[in-house]
């Protein structure tokens, strides 16, 4: 199910309903991101206007929240078309220059009844990528033989979402690599790390895929315990 209010649009699966219509109405998006970190959103929802007594208020005051956890949602942003100056355009051609989506793709790792705002219930949803997933977890692995791509495929493998490798250069056979007592995430940022990569979620076209890119050379690892 999809709501909008103004600008903001959120739609998920996992977001209740009553008679059709949704429970939930997006408020307030907040939150941080960045190249090499995981982002992490907090979504205010309240219920509608027409909340009253009954079994409207009813199913409202008794939403299951930890049904919400673990599943995907979509949160969409309309850009009001005023962010930048196009050379030789004149009249309605620059009305919409910069006008868009800004699509945030996530998992919602938690859900909560923040309380009452008026006639409104109000509940919290913390945004998180599936990325996050991979840091809870700890794992004592051997990689023998592989390249360092080969060991990270065979890390992301467990998790059911896309990656999309932009790799500029090839790279060597590593003989032995581990994992030791760390989660997937750490063992992930520490190899990108050590060969001087970078990682961030493309949230353009749906479910967002992981992106790595690597730029300088494969043969000169920066300087870490990494390679025990």
């Amino acid at each position: 199910m999809s709501t909008l209010s103004h600008t903001l649009r959120v739609s998920s699966p996992a977001l209740p309903v009553f008679a059709g219509e949704p429970l939930l109405h997006p408020v307030r998006l907040s939150g941080h991101e960045g190249v090499n970190t995981l982002f992490c959103y907090e979504l205010l929802l309240q219920t509608p206007d027409s909340l009253t007594p009954g079994a409207l208020a009813e199913a409202c005051a008794n939403l299951d929240l930890d049904a919400l956890i673990g599943r995907e949602i979509c949160c969409e942003i309309e850009l009001d078309g005023s962010g930048y100056f196009l050379p030789g355009a004149v009249g309605e051609a620059v009305d919409a220059v910069g006008a868009g989506l800004r699509q945030i793709n996530a998992l919602i790792t938690e859900a909560s009844l923040l309380g009452e705002e008026g006639r409104h219930l109000q509940y919290r949803l913390v945004l998180r990528p599936w990325l996050h997933l991979a840091t809870l977890n700890a794992d004592c692995r051997i990689f023998q033989n592989a390249t360092v791509v080969d060991i990270l495929d065979a890390v992301l493998a467990h998790y059911p979402f896309p990656v999309d490798k932009r790799l500029l250069e090839r790279y060597p056979i590593r003989d032995y690599q581990t994992q030791l007592n760390e989660s997937d995430f750490a063992f992930f940022e520490r190899l990108y790390h050590e060969w001087a990569g970078s990682h961030n979620l493309d949230h353009a076209g749906g479910w967002p895929p992981l992106a790595p890119s690597q730029h300088l050379s494969p043969t000169q690892p920066n300087p870490t315990q990494a390679n025990r």
